[in-house]
C-alpha cells in the first residue's frame, strides 16, 4: 500500500523568517546529527570546515541512527552559528550538508506505517504564530507523500485494519480533536469531555479490550458526543488537582528551585519567567494569584479561546495522544502538567499586564515550549520535585 501524508492546514502559511526571527533555532538545545549526515562530515575536504567538524562534533556511540553525533554548544549556541545568526555549514558546504534536524525544524514527521504525518513545533516563534493565532479551525488534509526525513516517531501501525489498541490512533485522535473544535462547548466543557474520553480509552487499554474500544469509538461517531452530553459525565476532573492555588504554589516553587541551580536556556523565556515571578511573588501572593486567575479565565476562555483550542489540537496531533505514553492515563497526566505550567506562567504575567494581547500570549506559550519540550530533564525534574513534597 502506498503511504499517504497528512498535512495540517497551517503548514502552507508557514515560511521560515530566518534572520528576522526573534530566536535562533541554533541556540539553547543540542543539535542531533543523523548517521547519514555524520558520514558526509567525515568525508569533507574543505580544510577549515574539516578541522572544525572534527573539533565540534561529539560522537554518541550506541545511539539510534537519528542521533549518531551532536554539535557542541558555545555560550549556549551551536558551534557553527555565526554572529549574524546564519549557519557556517550552510554557507561553506551547502544545504545538502545540513543534518535532518536542521533541514526539517520546525517541521516534525511521524511515520505511522501506512501514513506519514507532518506538523510544526510550537517552539518556533513563526510556527507558533501561524498555529495559535488563526481563528480558523485547523484542518487536516491528505496528500500524496513526498520524501522527508522522519524526525519524530516511527511506528509500524495497521491503521486501515486495526487489531491492537495503538492501531486505532487515527480514530481515537479524531474524536479527541473534534471535542476541542466543538463550537457549542466552552473551554471548561472541552476539557471535561476530553478527560471523559481519555479515561474511557484508558479502561480499554488496561483491559486490552479492542472490541470495547471499537464499540465506544463507533458510538461517539454515530450518536455524537454532544447529543450524549459527555462533558457532564466526567464528574471528577483530574486537571483540578494540578490547578488549585496550593498546586500552583508548588509549581512556582519548583520552577524557582530549578532556576536557582541554572540559567534558563532562552532569554525570551527568561523574560516570561521573570514577569510571572514578579506578578505572583517569590513567596506566592495568593491575592495576586486570584486576581490573575480571573483575568486568565476572562482573556483565555472568552476573548481568545481559539488560542487554547489550537494549542491542544496541535498537541494531540503532533504528539500522537493518547499513545504517546504507556497508557492514556499517563498521557492525560502529562497533558495536565503541561497545561498547569502554562497556566501559572500566563496568570503571573497577566497580573503585570492585565490587557495582554494575543501575540503576547503566544510568546509565553512559544518560549515555554522551547524550553520544556526540548529538554526532557526539565520535565523529569518538575515531576520529581512535585512527587517528593
Amino acid at each position: 500500500m502506498k503511504q499517504k501524508m497528512t498535512v495540517p492546514s497551517y503548514i502552507k502559511a508557514f515560511k521560515c523568517i530566518a534572520g528576522e526571527c526573534e530566536e535562533t533555532c541554533c541556540a539553547g538545545w543540542y543539535i542531533a546529527i543523523d548517521e547519514k549526515t555524520y558520514k558526509k562530515y567525515k568525508k569533507v575536504k574543505h580544510p577549515e570546515m574539516k578541522k572544525r567538524l572534527e573539533k565540534e562534533l561529539v560522537v554518541k556511540k550506541g545511539s539510534a541512527p537519528e542521533c549518531a553525533a551532536k554539535i557542541k554548544l558555545k555560550n549556549n549556541r551551536c558551534a557553527f552559528l555565526a554572529k549574524d545568526n546564519l549557519c557556517d555549514i550552510y554557507k561553506n558546504l551547502g544545504e545538502q550538508y545540513l543534518s535532518e534536524t536542521c533541514t526539517m525544524y520546525p517541521r516534525n514527521t511521524n511515520d505511522l506505517g501506512e501514513k506519514v504525518e507532518l506538523s510544526l513545533a510550537l517552539s518556533c516563534p513563526e510556527a507558533a504564530r501561524k498555529i495559535l493565532l488563526s481563528e480558523e479551525k485547523i484542518q487536516f488534509i491528505e496528500e500524496e507523500k513526498i520524501e522527508l526525513p522522519v524526525v519524530g516517531a516511527r511506528l509500524n501501525l495497521k491503521t486501515s485494519k486495526p487489531k491492537h489498541f495503538e492501531d486505532y490512533i487515527l480514530h481515537m485522535r479524531q474524536l479527541l480533536i473534534a471535542i476541542w473544535q466543538e463550537n457549542s462547548y466552552n473551554i471548561q466543557d472541552k476539557w471535561q469531555a476530553f478527560e471523559y474520553v481519555m479515561m474511557k480509552l484508558h479502561e480499554c487499554k488496561m483491559h486490552q479490550d479492542v472490541k470495547r474500544l471499537a464499540a465506544f469509538l463507533n458510538e461517539m461517531q454515530n450518536q455524537g458526543f454532544v447529543k450524549q452530553d459527555i462533558k457532564n459525565k466526567q464528574k471528577k476532573v483530574l486537571l483540578e488537582q494540578y490547578t488549585t492555588a496550593e498546586a500552583t504554589k508548588k509549581l512556582l516553587d519548583t520552577l524557582i528551585a530549578m532556576r536557582s541551580q541554572k540559567k534558563w536556556p532562552s532569554m525570551r523565556y527568561e523574560a516570561c519567567y521573570e514577569s510571572m515571578l514578579e506578578g505572583l511573588g517569590e513567596n506566592f501572593d495568593k491575592a495576586q494569584y486570584q486576581k490573575g486567575e480571573a483575568l486568565y479565565e476572562a482573556i483565555l476562555y472568552q476573548t481568545y479561546p481559539y488560542i487554547l483550542e489550537n494549542y491542544f489540537v496541535n498537541y494531540i496531533y503532533e504528539r500522537l495522544v493518547p499513545i504517546n505514553q504507556k497508557t492514556p492515563l499517563e498521557s492525560l497526566e502529562q497533558m495536565c502538567l503541561y497545561f498547569a505550567l502554562l497556566r501559572v506562567h500566563l496568570i503571573g504575567k497577566l497580573v503585570n499586564e492585565p490587557e495582554l494581547r494575543a501575540e503576547e500570549i503566544v510568546t509565553v506559550i512559544q518560549s515555554f515550549t522551547r524550553v520544556f519540550d526540548h529538554n526532557e530533564l526539565y520535565m523529569q525534574q518538575i515531576k520529581k520535585q512535585l512527587t517528593s513534597k
